[in-house]
């Protein structure tokens, strides 16, 4: 066997490794970390979207193996639907449920029959106790934070910043969900 034979089947043996490391995981093996790089149309969405809906996790009570419970943080473009619809549930916050639309990419509104399951949430707590196991939930942050009169006290105590910043920032405004 030549030399680089043997290299070539050892960066397979460490490939596999690594995949298996990164696509199943298990209560006490510690955390993996990843860096996925690569020029404009390498691939690295597709392959996200394939680690996304293979990740598996081995259940520390019952050993079991089972769909990995996925968070991905929603962009106004996106390209979670190409994931099987029934692996997704999408979060949008309260306040802008009304005003988000769903497009494709050439701007036509997506009917409500095409979408995954849709929900609403309040808060943080109210968002984690509807986060669905086992799933790949798409959370879109509140398009507008308003900060509480507590936060704002505070902020003018420490002359952090001037009042012209606080007309500003409660303002909401909608947004469209575009993907494809």
């Amino acid at each position: 066997m030549s030399f680089h034979s043997r290299g070539v089947k050892l960066s397979y043996k460490i490939g596999a490794r690594l995949m298996e490391e990164i696509t199943h995981h298990r209560p006490n093996s510690g955390g993996v970390s990843v860096v996925i790089a690569g020029s404009k149309g390498s691939g690295k969405t597709t392959l996200l979207l394939t680690l996304a809906d293979s990740i598996t996790c081995e259940d520390p009570l019952t050993h079991k193996t089972e769909k990995e419970t996925i968070i991905w943080r929603g962009r106004n473009m996106d390209s979670w639907n190409w994931l099987p619809k029934e692996r997704i549930c999408v979060f949008i916050h309260a306040r802008d449920i009304r005003s988000v639309k769903f497009m494709d990419d050439i701007r036509r509104n997506i009917p409500k029959s095409e979408l995954p399951e849709v929900e609403r949430y309040t808060s943080f707590n109210h968002l984690l106790s509807r986060l669905r196991l086992g799933k790949i939930n798409v959370v879109y942050e509140p398009s507008t934070y308003f900060i509480s009169q507590n936060i704002k006290g505070r902020i003018r105590e420490r002359g952090m910043v001037n009042e012209d910043l606080f007309k500003n920032i409660d303002n909401v405004s909608p947004y469209i969900l575009r993907y494809f």
